[in-house]
């Protein structure tokens, strides 16, 4: 038992560790997603690009491995969070009027925060990226591929846990009507009983990319 405690607490460890590696190289690929036509000397860009990508594949591998289950965000989807929530230094109210710092991290009743660097920030990312995970593991009961984990995860980073395990997207996702959960995203727009034009664009960009349409 002890033994089966200590690997799975090594586990969540690495598998911490990996994803503050991803969040690092997470500005850099969102960049050269909107920056197609980038190109170095010799092929510096595309290298870089191959690095992050074998690296962060085998690593999450890895962590998915010795987590014991569950799926994991992918590269990509780190990307895509981390390129929709943005890095703002200092407290913020988001579009809810919910107090809110670094890359969409919602402060706790029991945290403090003025202002915080883009590391600590990704640490905090890492963090609730891991528990929008658990939340996705745990609600969905079919296969999902990759392009639906990450979008699910990135639905469930913004909109919280709670909401998901009770929404119709869920319950169409469960039953099997990809199509239908699909549909689901663009209804959640809403802040303050207003359509919020990034919400609508999120939701859109979540949509495509549970659709598999990732350019």
């Amino acid at each position: 038992m002890l033994r089966l405690l200590l690997s799975t607490v090594a586990a969540r460890v690495l598998k911490q560790l990996l994803t503050g590696a991803a969040l690092g190289f997470g500005g850099y690929m969102l960049w050269r997603y909107f920056n197609p036509g980038y190109s170095t000397q010799d092929g510096e860009g595309a290298g870089l690009d191959a690095v992050a990508g074998d690296f962060m594949g085998v690593g999450y591998q890895l962590a998915g491995a010795l987590d014991g289950g569950g799926m994991n965000i992918s590269f990509a989807g780190l990307a895509h969070i981390k390129g929709w929530e943005g890095f703002k230094p200092s407290v913020y109210l988001d579009s809810a009027g919910k107090p809110t710092i670094g890359f969409g991290h919602l402060i706790k009743p029991y945290e403090s925060f003025t202002t915080i660097t883009e590391a600590e920030a990704a640490r905090l990312l890492a963090k609730d990226v891991a528990t929008a995970e658990n939340a996705v593991n745990a609600a969905v009961k079919v296969p999902l591929t990759q392009n639906e984990f990450d979008a699910l995860v990135s639905f469930v980073y913004n909109v919280g846990a709670g909401a998901f395990s009770r929404s119709t997207m869920l319950k169409e996702l469960n039953k099997g009507n990809k199509l239908a959960a699909q549909q689901q995203f663009t209804r959640w727009v809403y802040a303050g009983g207003k359509v919020i034009t990034g919400l609508a664009n999120r939701r859109l960009a979540e949509a495509r990319l549970f659709a598999g349409v990732t350019a």
